[in-house]
């Protein structure tokens, strides 16, 4: 369980980081905020945001570090898992289902209601409440609604992705491993007569 739980937070760091690299806006302050973001030991020299917008990009600057450093625990789960021999398809088969069923269940929630799925979001990994600007602030005008509804959509469409060809891949891969259990007894039953004889 733990290898499936340790692939599917690669699965969704890499996802999201794959989608905030490739983001769009041409504007040197996004790219500003982008490299402050990538660096987990950057400081916040984020000068063009007002006090209440530098504390909320620290925050989320946080999250980000958190972020690596669970991608750091889960590799590295992954590399004792696959040293001992210990990754099977049965892993990829929970990743994968983990996966499908975070995407439905999110894109569900968001396409009632995407305003009340991204206030919940603020409000269980931001607290302290200061992730509420006006009209006329820079993260505002950088990021509206829209970004990032094309963000999540994104975002969500790899997992999903992800989750199919996790579920195909243990399939084919149990199937593999059917095959050759039969083909081995086969053998053993072949060399059995053979010793008889």
């Amino acid at each position: 369980m733990k290898y499936a739980l340790s692939l599917t937070i690669v699965v969704f760091a890499t996802a999201f980081l794959s989608v905030f690299a490739t983001s769009v806006v041409y504007d040197d302050r996004h790219d500003a905020i982008v490299s402050y973001l990538k660096n987990p030991f950057a400081s916040n020299t984020l000068d063009f945001l007002t006090e209440d917008e530098q504390d909320h990009m620290t925050d989320v600057h946080r999250l980000f570090t958190i972020g690596y450093i669970l991608v750091v625990l889960a590799l590295t789960c992954l590399f004792f898992g696959l040293w001992k021999k210990r990754i099977t398809y049965k892993v990829f088969w929970r990743s994968g289902w983990a996966c499908i069923t975070f995407c439905m269940v999110v894109s569900l929630f968001a396409m009632f209601s995407f305003s009340r799925f991204w206030t919940l979001f603020h409000k269980i990994f931001f607290p302290q409440g200061n992730w509420e600007f006006p009209a006329e602030s820079v993260l505002i005008t950088l990021y509206p609604s829209m970004f990032f509804q094309g963000f999540v959509l994104h975002w969500l469409a790899i997992i999903g992705g992800y989750g199919v060809l996790a579920l195909c891949l243990s399939l084919f891969a149990r199937n593999m491993d059917e095959h050759a259990r039969l083909f081995t007894r086969k053998l053993h039953k072949k060399r059995k007569k053979k010793k008889r004889t």
